[in-house]
């Protein structure tokens, strides 16, 4: 014999979508306690200037070409991971004495 809610749901269905309510509670209570943790901290305070700090910060060639690297290394590997840094900095070498980075 199989139970029902009221629009129909069987008593398993309901206690699934309670526990799905209840999980979006969690969440959203997890979620509120690390807003007023951070409101609260000083990092709250010191985030707007270390960003103001970071817009204005130039960054050197030789910081600009580890950079590039990482950038290049880093979407590389995701589609073979056989290629290494080395073989990244290689390339770009190649590419700064043909004049085309």
């Amino acid at each position: 014999m199989r139970r029902s809610g009221r629009g129909g749901e069987s008593v398993s269905e309901l206690r699934r979508f309670d526990s799905r309510s209840s999980n979006l509670q969690d969440s959203r209570e997890k979620r509120d306690r690390a807003r007023d943790v951070y409101q609260e901290s000083d990092m709250s305070k010191e985030l707007p200037r270390l960003l103001e700090a970071a817009k204005r910060y130039q960054m050197t060639a030789e910081e600009r070409e580890e950079q590039v690297c990482s950038f290049a290394y880093g979407n590389v590997h995701l589609e073979n991971a056989a290629i290494t840094k080395e073989d990244i900095w290689e390339a770009m070498m190649l590419l700064k004495r043909k004049g085309s980075l």
